[in-house]
């Protein structure tokens, strides 16, 4: 008996009866992209991952992406509070060692809905490269991958890839992409040109989810290398942790407290640095 070819896409949109099935609209001007940065081996920073040039209403994406180098660590993904989220669209995101996938996924409702926006923010990247990075190049690309499987003498394909869904849940598109680039340089192999793209004043982020239970990320920013403590009070005024001693390289560095020890109610977490002091609140709910 002769094998049939079965091609289908499996989205996420299935568990909602949609299809994958459909052609491509025409003339989709949509671009996925990711911010290009330069950093010295041991630094967190992030990496934006941006829409533009978007002309259909969108309701769900599927943007998996593969980094080319063990070098890069992710983190931590934020799906939350990039501009394009909407409050019946849910962010998700999976890493799994160099891959990531990250998905906008409707609330079933009635119209679905839809994101609309020319151009916003999809998710922030967390990353760490490696303190023994040696000067390179790591890319972060997007995952094309053609899966297969027999079932009942029938051939089928699982496509891995990046994808948008539009108003109806119906059809897919695939909008292009740009790729983003981290190069790993050590301090004085920094172009002068380059050194522009690491912070350029001290920050103090608003820590992330908040209210948060029970973990919560914090970042901040150095532009120059400094001895760096982060620590956590309660209303009182007492230091109950110490999320950060010691040196730490120019850049944008990320720390997380898991609070499943203290109980909720208002904090303070101060950041202390060569060039200053930096205090920002936050709020535990259990």
């Amino acid at each position: 008996m002769r094998k049939s070819a079965k091609i289908f896409t499996l989205l996420i949109l299935t568990c909602i009866g949609a299809t994958a099935f459909g052609a491509v609209p025409p003339s989709y001007n949509g671009v996925v992209s990711l911010e290009n940065k330069v950093v010295i081996p041991g630094q967190n920073f992030t990496v934006k991952v941006w829409l533009s040039h978007n002309n259909m209403a969108i309701t769900s994406l599927k943007i998996p992406l593969e980094i080319s180098s063990p070098y890069l660590t992710c983190n931590y993904v934020d799906m939350t509070t990039g501009t394009l989220k909407k409050a019946d669209v849910e962010g998700y995101y999976i890493v799994q060692g160099q891959r990531i996938e990250l998905s906008y996924i409707p609330a079933v409702v009635f119209p679905l809905p839809t994101i609309t926006e020319d151009s916003g923010l999809i998710a922030t990247l967390y990353f760490t490269a490696s303190a023994s990075a040696p000067n390179t190049t790591v890319q972060i690309d997007s995952l094309y991958k053609d899966s297969t499987f027999t079932f009942n003498d029938s051939l089928y394909h699982i496509w891995t890839r990046l994808e948008f869904t539009d108003d109806q849940g119906l059809l897919t598109t695939i909008p292009n992409f740009t790729p983003g680039t981290v190069e790993i340089r050590h301090s004085t192999d920094i172009p002068d040109e380059q050194k522009g793209l690491l912070p350029a004043t001290l920050e103090l982020g608003q820590n992330y989810p908040n209210p948060f239970n029970p973990s919560t990320a914090i970042s901040f920013s150095l532009p120059a290398r400094s001895a760096v403590r982060l620590d956590v009070f309660n209303l009182l005024g007492q230091k109950i942790m110490t999320l950060a001693d010691g040196d730490y390289p120019a850049g944008v560095h990320t720390v997380t407290w898991n609070a499943s020890d203290v109980p909720s109610g208002i904090y303070f977490y101060r950041l202390t640095t060569d060039e200053g002091k930096l205090t920002r609140k936050m709020l535990l709910m259990k």
